[in-house]
Order: C-alpha cells, then sequence, then structure tokens
C-alpha cells in the first residue's frame, strides 16, 4: 500500500451508503468531510462498488428511490476518492470461516487486519 496507513482507513458498503442516503449521521458526516479536506484516505476491496450498486437497485425495487435518484447516488459514490485494495482470496475465505462471516464482510476485515488500519462500518457484526 502506498498511503500513510496512519491516515487511512478501509471503509465498507454500510459506511458509504449512510453517508450517500443522508442519514443524518454526524461521525459518518465528519469523516466524509475529512476526506473531502483529504485529511484521511479510504481504501476497500473492489467489492465494494458491487454492494454499493446492489443496495441502490435494492432500495429501487423497494421502491424507496426512484431511478433517477440512484443513478445520481452512484455517480456520486464514483467521484469519492476510495482506493481499490488487492485481497488475497484464499485468506479472506479463512477470516470468513474463522469469524462464521460472509466472504464479502470478510474481505473487509481481512483488509483492515492485513495492513494495520481501522474499519469504518455501520454493520454490528463487522464491529
Amino acid at each position: 500500500m502506498d498511503v500513510d496507513i496512519k491516515n487511512t482507513f478501509v471503509i465498507d458498503a454500510s459506511f458509504v451508503l449512510a453517508f450517500l442516503l443522508d442519514e443524518h449521521n454526524t461521525r459518518v458526516e465528519s469523516i466524509f468531510k475529512k476526506q473531502a479536506r483529504r485529511e484521511i484516505n479510504f481504501i476497500a476491496p473492489s467489492i465494494l462498488k458491487y454492494e454499493v450498486g446492489n443496495s441502490l437497485r435494492t432500495k429501487l425495487l423497494r421502491k424507496k428511490l426512484k431511478k433517477e435518484r440512484a443513478q445520481k447516488l452512484y455517480q456520486s459514490f464514483l467521484a469519492i476518492n476510495i482506493k481499490e485494495e488487492a485481497l488475497d482470496f484464499y485468506d479472506v475465505l479463512g477470516v470468513a470461516l474463522e469469524k462464521n462471516l460472509s466472504f464479502y464482510d470478510a474481505s473487509y476485515l481481512y483488509l483492515a487486519k492485513n495492513n494495520k488500519i481501522s474499519l469504518l462500518s455501520l454493520d454490528h457484526s463487522l464491529k
């Protein structure tokens, strides 16, 4: 990893979605403001793009979002500077089995543990 790890955080879909959907979470908003000012950096596994897109699609299907809004939110997400990090998928599977997590959730945890940095998540199973 070529970023300063003391100012770098792994970010998961729950955290990103809380920001995009404006859930009035002051902690989330504060962290995204710091990231926008380049005081901190975000990294994530490539799965993040798929999880955010799928969550927006699900909200659309459940009629909680309109198509144009979902597309605009995804465009906003893609504009956030989040560095994509490669994973050792075999090791991710080990974390998933050891911690009884989905492979998706284990990918975030693996990335945080492997780089010895904090994970930003609102998912209670990951905390």
